[in-house]
């Protein structure tokens, strides 16, 4: 993983430049396991380079305290903690310790050239994330928005640029490397963490795209069914990526426009079954779209299936967990998933 991407090209109006670090051989090796430290120059000056202790992860105050004491008892050049992931109250720390910090280029503290910016606007606490700023996750999870800049996104997301930057600002209070920003432009930064580590950091945040379960009477025919983008999901696409059973009755998704447009069409033969008879097929009501939904099924027998990052917030949102064979199926779709 390359680290040196977490450290921003400018900063208060000078270059940065970097290099391997001689430093890294001679202290404790316990603090590599949690930091690189690379040798930095502003402006290619030998008399203002620093050493860079640079993290994807947000480092506990306690061990950046500790990296900093081992380094300044061996040499005298600065120390500066590279890291996009800090929150508010860790740089306040750190500025209150002299500690010197770069965040990104809005935020960072280097007292040895007097220099300081401060934004605050990774300040925003964690929480369920609205539809849309999940919307923007899980799209960069799969890989489709990476690099797309605020202006980008509200383009793809038919929204508003401030509406953008309230669903960036939600992203950031779970993880602020997520987004980086150069001058006044927001972006989703290349991912800097595994996959497995990024779906920890937001799995208790996500929320459920099935607004509403339709249990129908009658199966929906197959060709209605495509010509409305409906897409296989539930248990019906887990299945084919796990060890969990076929069940009897197919579950397909479908946007609430999508459903409106369907209902139109059949009339009379979309009919829901009573609570208490089996359903002929159940349909998903999406409360959003559901982007880059490219076909990963090619079997005539059935719908097109949902993209698998999108079927696995569908289903560990709503999990069961006395369920132990749903359980483990959905343990090997997020395998399948984060391998990807």
């Amino acid at each position: 993983m390359d680290l040196t991407q977490l450290i921003p090209r400018t900063i208060f109006g000078m270059s940065i430049s970097y290099l391997d670090d001689p430093i890294r051989m001679k202290i404790p090796r316990v603090f590599l396991e949690e930091f690189d430290i690379l040798r930095c120059q502003l402006s290619s000056r030998d008399d203002l380079s620093f050493h860079a202790l640079v993290t994807p992860t947000r480092p506990s105050t306690k061990s950046v305290k500790a990296a900093v004491k081992a380094i300044a008892e061996i040499d005298d050049l600065p120390c500066v903690v590279c890291c996009p992931a800090m929150d508010f109250d860790q740089k306040e720390s750190l500025a209150r310790e002299g500690i010197a910090y770069i965040q990104n280029t809005s935020n960072a503290l280097l007292p040895f050239i007097g220099g300081i910016i401060s934004e605050g606007w990774t300040a925003q606490q964690p929480r369920r994330l609205s539809f849309q700023a999940q919307r923007i996750f899980v799209n960069y999870f799969a890989g489709y928005w990476v690099h797309r800049n605020a202006r980008q996104l509200a383009e793809l997301m038919g929204v508003s640029n401030a509406s953008v930057s309230k669903y960036l600002a939600e992203l950031m209070a779970i993880y602020p490397s997520l987004v980086t920003q150069e001058g006044k432009n927001k972006y989703l930064r290349p991912p800097v963490i595994s996959r497995a580590k990024l779906l920890d950091l937001f799995e208790p945040y996500l929320v459920n795209p099935v607004k509403f379960e339709h249990r129908l009477r009658q199966a929906i025919p197959l060709d209605s069914l495509r010509e409305y983008d409906a897409r296989l999901s539930g248990e019906s696409e887990l299945a084919l990526f796990s060890d969990l059973a076929q069940p009897s009755v197919m579950t397909v998704a479908l946007t609430s426009e999508k459903v409106k447009g369907l209902k139109r069409e059949l009339e009379l033969a979309w009919e829901e079954a009573p609570g208490h008879s089996e359903a002929a097929m159940i349909v998903q009501e999406w409360v959003c779209p559901i982007d880059h939904s490219l076909p990963q099924i090619e079997d005539w027998n059935r719908p097109a299936g949902l993209p698998l990052e999108w079927l696995y917030v569908s289903l560990v949102t709503d999990r069961s967990e006395n369920d132990v064979r749903f359980i483990d199926a959905l343990e090997q779709l997020r395998e399948k998933i984060c391998r990807q």
